[in-house]
């Protein structure tokens, strides 16, 4: 990573208005969505921001991953689609600041538990969710593993939605960076090899 790039003299003017935008559940739109536009734009920023604004980028993740907490409670939000949309915003635009070390590790933590609550609350996977924790992984490395027992129910699930096929890809990616992460303390391929096996034999998944 840079120590500095261009982005790092604008992080200041673009954090106020992105993060006002992104606050604000008036802007989201099934046509022309302001709010997903905003969250893109912001996830953008913690994936391609310099060292020098390390310690703004934290900020910024600490201030989003508070927003998904926010998003576990319906009430905070205009009806139930929005709700869920913004949880999908959200996950999606953090996936880079996990992924370049612009996190803390507490909120990571409580960041991830909140992740699985939303699984319950909905009954149910979604792809960012999944995909954010594999970043999560990426970030917390081997010791990621302690939390192995909680995660592989659902990673178990998003790999043999076969007949969701984005989530499946997903699944496997999540999969991969978690082995990654986890090195030569992997002990989960055991568990996980025959679900891969019986995706790349399965026909219903377009590889």
């Amino acid at each position: 990573r840079s120590q500095t790039n261009v982005l790092s003299k604008h992080i200041n003017s673009l954090k106020i208005p992105l993060l006002n935008i992104c606050s604000n559940s008036n802007n989201y739109d099934t046509k022309f969505n302001v709010l997903e536009v905003a969250f893109s734009l912001i996830g953008c920023l913690g994936e391609h921001s310099a060292l020098d604004v390390k310690d703004q980028m934290i900020e910024i993740f600490k201030i989003l991953s508070n927003m998904f907490q926010k998003t576990l409670e319906e009430k905070n939000f205009p009806n139930l689609e929005i709700c869920n949309y913004y949880q999908e915003y959200i996950a999606s635009s953090l996936v880079g600041y996990v992924i370049c070390g612009k996190a803390d590790t507490n909120t990571t933590v409580i960041l991830l538990q909140n992740i699985i609550t939303s699984f319950k609350k909905r009954n149910g996977l979604y792809e960012e969710g999944i995909t954010l924790i594999g970043g999560i992984a990426i970030f917390t490395q081997k010791y990621f593993d302690a939390v192995m027992q909680t995660v592989s129910p659902y990673l178990i699930k998003g790999l043999q939605s076969i007949d969701s096929p984005s989530l499946c890809q997903n699944s496997v990616v999540c999969l991969s960076d978690i082995i990654m992460a986890l090195g030569d303390q992997n002990k989960y391929i055991n568990q996980f090899l025959p679900i891969i096996l019986n995706i790349l034999s399965s026909i219903q998944l377009p590889m």
